[in-house]
């Protein structure tokens, strides 16, 4: 089975966790810097169900899931020489009443469409609030992405992005530049409406991310943000060893990329995925399952 769309904080520890609930997990196969991930379960069964993870929030980010071709060599499910990222995007928060119809409506623009998929819950069968579009050429992306917060219909200021999916093709195929930015130290008295207005002289955002303690409800002291440029995410890193507001503490700032590499630091994660079971903490609910929580 294919999951993209991952946020690059997630091991694959996490995954084999998160995805268990659906039957025994015999691989896990992830791209970090990419945010894809090949995941292998001891049934057909197993990976069919775990399909209704489609369009779930998970780890702030917008799941894609969808069934793999099995390949031949060890662990199966692995990425070949002829997969490239296809050109897609997601749009999230949109109404319950959407079509098809709508989304290429708004897209027609962009280029042509070769797919539109609307995922819903398994069980009331309504919209998950969220839309992939999937274009015929990569110049599409960065004219759908341009559409990030301008109005579909009621919804205001939607959520557009580009997903991380892979798919079959010829030569190297495309990286998706993802310009994202891992802050922390944040002091408890900067709310996100503070932090998110710090960062925005940056650039635009496109996507920001406070994890809060699922006990208390208060923020956990770090934030994942990230933005439509390079040069926006440079700006942002500059920021680093600044205040947010006059209390004494100094953020650090860095590529959410390379958060954590060669310092030692404590990795600890903790999912956002629905109704999930932790090795710390044995319930389920709508906090999703954590190895530990992410400090």
């Amino acid at each position: 089975m294919f999951v993209g769309n991952l946020s690059y904080s997630v091991d694959e520890a996490q995954l084999e966790l998160d995805f268990s609930d659906f039957g025994d997990v015999v691989h896990v196969n992830l791209k970090p810097e990419i945010g894809l991930a090949w995941i292998e379960f001891d049934s057909k069964e197993a990976a069919t169900s775990a399909l209704s993870k489609d369009g779930d929030e998970y780890w702030g980010r917008v799941l894609r899931v969808q069934p793999a071709e099995k390949r031949e060599g060890k662990g199966g499910g692995k990425a070949g020489k002829g997969d490239t990222v296809v050109p897609e995007v997601f749009m999230k928060g949109i109404l319950n009443s959407t079509t098809e119809e709508d989304v290429r409506k708004h897209f027609e623009s962009c280029g042509k469409i070769t797919s539109v998929s609307l995922p819903k819950d398994k069980e009331s069968g309504k919209l998950k609030g969220v839309a992939f579009v999937r274009f015929e050429a990569e110049d599409s992306i960065e004219r759908a992405v341009a559409l990030h917060g301008k109005p579909f219909g009621e919804v205001e200021s939607p959520i557009i992005e580009r997903a991380a999916v892979i798919g079959k093709g010829k030569g190297k195929g495309h990286t998706p530049e993802v310009h994202e930015a891992f802050v922390k130290d944040i002091p408890a008295a900067a709310d996100a409406d503070k932090v998110k207005e710090y960062f925005a002289k940056c650039g635009d955002i496109t996507h920001f991310f406070l994890p809060k303690d699922k006990e208390s409800g208060k923020p956990k002291g770090h934030a994942f943000i990230k933005f439509t440029s390079a040069a926006a995410l440079d700006k942002a890193i500059e920021l680093d060893g600044t205040a947010i507001i006059e209390d004494g503490t100094y953020i650090t700032v860095e590529k959410a990329m390379d958060k954590g590499k060669g310092k030692g630091k404590d990795k600890g994660k903790g999912g956002k995925g629905k109704g999930g079971k932790g090795k710390a903490d044995k319930g389920k609910g709508k906090g999703g399952k954590s190895k530990r929580d992410r400090k």
